[in-house]
């Protein structure tokens, strides 16, 4: 195993599989936005221009939270992002773990959900992970795109952030060199894929931070399902 492990709140698919589950992960608590600030602020990739991740956000972040498990989450997956519980916040502060620069107080509206709880909700925050120049390795990850259409692209357009970077992929294998010291970080080239560390795994478990889907990245496919199995595949090489 390589030590690296991607943050995901959907259950994940079974490598050799086509089978996409339609569901969150069981007992993983669920944001729904309800008023969200987003400034013109977006990284962009010095070679091509093109997104390399998310809008910035400014406070106030508002969400309902849909809650399925018996306590509240300490790790919610916003895509893009993650809010986090204040014990996260305080565990993460007092460890020596890297690679979140900001925490932005958000508000949590409503408690909505099969397992409500009654107890009061914790104060969240907004993180997203470093985004320090760790690539995904297209072609031993094997990566592909499928061609839908005449226009869908069959080659990353860009060889710094891969442009339209292929959306499926077997398993998640990082370039060599290319991953820094932090312990959560999005990939350059991939930049909706969050990963942490094994010293950031460690801190969660013995801290007993409840989490959302935590998968070893050898673990980790994305493909389109059946519904596209018959179209062409172009393989990143």
């Amino acid at each position: 195993m390589s030590g690296y492990y991607k943050l995901s709140y959907w259950e994940e698919q079974l490598p050799g599989t086509l089978e996409i589950p339609n569901a969150f992960a069981p007992n993983t608590d669920v944001l729904q936005p309800k008023h969200v600030v987003v400034t013109e602020d977006r990284p962009t990739c010095p070679k091509c221009g093109s997104p390399i991740g998310p809008f910035g956000h400014e406070p106030p972040d508002e969400y309902e939270l849909e809650q399925w498990g018996s306590i509240f989450d300490d790790i919610i997956a916003d895509s893009p992002g993650f809010l986090v519980s204040q014990r996260f916040k305080d565990c993460w502060l007092n460890s020596d773990c890297m690679g979140i620069d900001l925490f932005m107080p958000v508000t949590i509206l409503k408690v909505k959900g099969p397992k409500r709880n009654i107890k009061p909700v914790p104060n969240y925050y907004r993180i997203e992970g470093k985004l320090d120049g760790a690539m995904l390795d297209y072609k031993r990850s094997g990566s592909y795109y499928i061609k839908m259409t005449d226009s869908s692209p069959t080659k990353p357009t860009c060889d710094l952030c891969g442009g339209f970077a292929p959306p499926y992929y077997d398993r998640i294998v990082l370039q060599e060199g290319t991953v820094q010291n932090n312990d959560i970080f999005r990939l350059y080239n991939k930049n909706q894929i969050t990963l942490i560390t094994q010293k950031a795994k460690d801190l969660i478990e013995d801290n007993r931070l409840a989490s959302c889907r935590i998968m070893p990245i050898e673990m980790c496919v994305s493909n389109p399902g059946f519904i596209y199995k018959d179209y062409h595949h172009y393989i990143v090489e």
